[in-house]
């Protein structure tokens, strides 16, 4: 994917500077496809669009009883019994904490073992704020929270300010 150039291109100049000989490659999907279903390359760039908790597709994407199946989304043929086992242990969770724990140790043996190199996550949480949005003026009524030990992130109620709103204040409104 042409869009991939400018996340891959840094990534290649640091690996020039440790003295590794790369090459990118940008290929038609056929090609692609043959590319994956023989496992014939050194390096794929995809993209993860996880669910969250994404234990959904743990085994699809890292289980060992999907290593073997042509084209399947385990495309580094991983088969490794730790990463089975961590798994097992996200999807018996009973609760998001345990699963969590589950999920961060999947995320060190990933990373250890060099399956994937993660090329452009952020490791803080992004929050927009605008003021145009307002507590109310009773606590009582709402509260702002969140999930706790999740990403996932809610608004129980907010109120609106339109006054605070530039657009609305030049149309008349």
């Amino acid at each position: 994917n042409p869009a991939h150039r400018r996340v891959l291109l840094p990534y290649v100049e640091a690996l020039k500077l440790l003295g590794i000989d790369v090459r990118v490659r940008l290929v038609d999907s056929l090609i692609a496809v043959n590319f994956r279903r023989q496992r014939d390359f050194d390096a794929y760039v995809r993209g993860h669009d996880f669910l969250n908790p994404p234990v959904g597709e743990l085994r699809s994407y890292f289980g060992s009883d999907t290593a073997d199946l042509e084209l399947s989304s385990n495309i580094t043929g991983i088969r490794n019994s730790v990463v089975d086992a961590l798994i097992e242990e996200a999807e018996r969770a009973e609760t998001i904490e345990a699963a969590a724990v589950a999920l961060k140790a999947l995320d060190r043996v990933l990373l250890w073992g060099f399956y994937h190199v993660p090329l452009h996550a952020i490791e803080e949480e992004r929050f927009l704020w605008w003021d145009k949005f307002e507590r109310p003026e009773h606590e009582a009524v709402a509260r702002y929270e969140y999930l706790v030990g999740s990403s996932l992130r809610i608004l129980d109620s907010w109120w609106f300010d339109p006054e605070k709103d530039e657009r609305l204040k030049s149309v008349g409104k």
